[in-house]
C-alpha cells in the first residue's frame, strides 16, 4: 500500500465523519507521513517537513478553526490595487507621500 492511498478517506463519505474528527484524523496521518518521509529526502525537502512537522499548529490552524480561512487571497486583493499604483507611478519617493498611501490602503 502506498501511504498516499487512504489521505482522502475521510471526504468520500462526510456524513460519517464529523469535522472534528476528520481534521484530527487527517492532522494524526500527516504527521505519520512527515516521519516516515524524513531522513529519506533531501536537504531541502526535509527543511520543508521538519517545518510542517514543528509548526504544524500554525500550518493547520484553519482545520481546528473552521471559520478562518486557509488562504490569504482577501488580504492579497485588499491591496492589489495600491501595490500596482505603486509600480505604475514609480513608488513612493518621500516619506510623507508613503505616510499617505499607507494610510490610504488601510483606511
Amino acid at each position: 500500500m502506498r501511504h498516499f492511498d487512504n489521505i482522502d478517506s475521510g471526504r468520500e463519505h462526510p456524513e460519517e465523519l464529523d469535522y472534528q474528527t476528520w481534521a484530527r484524523d487527517f492532522k494524526t496521518r500527516l504527521a505519520e507521513l512527515l516521519n516516515t518521509w524524513q531522513g529519506h529526502v533531501g536537504h531541502a525537502a526535509g527543511l520543508l517537513l521538519r517545518s510542517l512537522r514543528e509548526k504544524a499548529h500554525q500550518w493547520w490552524y484553519f482545520l481546528d478553526h473552521p471559520d478562518i480561512p486557509p488562504d490569504n487571497n482577501l488580504a492579497e486583493r485588499s491591496l492589489r490595487l495600491a501595490v500596482t499604483k505603486r509600480k505604475v507611478s514609480g513608488g513612493s519617493r518621500s516619506m510623507s507621500r508613503f505616510e499617505l498611501r499607507s494610510c490610504t490602503i488601510l483606511n
